[in-house]
């Protein structure tokens, strides 16, 4: 392995040390992450129903946001600058409900299993 990679996508050259290679390689993979269940959700901003319509539009969302390689920030209390739990690497419809499957960074995993984050 050499010191320093170059990944390229068509629109997107992403050069990448040793370092943040084994970084990347040590996160967690937790798939199946129910974020949507089917049926009416009650919201402080609005009421919305999941159904195919409303999964149809999130998954053509996804897409059009993650084409370029970008995932979406998974953010300690849905702030910029309050950190970051992990990635957004999937998103998919199961049994009429929505689901993703995340990159968690390093640590947070384990937190989670030893209750110190739910």
């Amino acid at each position: 392995m050499t010191a320093h990679q170059s990944i390229q996508s068509s629109n997107l050259r992403v050069d990448l040390s040793t370092a943040q290679i084994v970084e990347m390689a040590s996160c967690d993979l937790y798939r199946g992450a129910q974020i949507f269940a089917p049926g009416p959700v009650h919201h402080p901003v609005m009421d919305y129903e999941v159904n195919a319509e409303f999964i149809a539009t999130m998954l053509a969302s996804y897409e059009a946001f993650t084409k370029d390689g970008y995932r979406p920030p998974i953010l300690k209390e849905h702030s910029r600058d309050g950190g970051l739990w992990g990635l957004v690497v999937a998103l998919y419809e199961r049994d009429g409900g929505l689901y993703i499957d995340i990159e968690f960074r390093r640590g947070v995993m384990q937190a989670i299993r030893d209750g110190e984050l739910r």
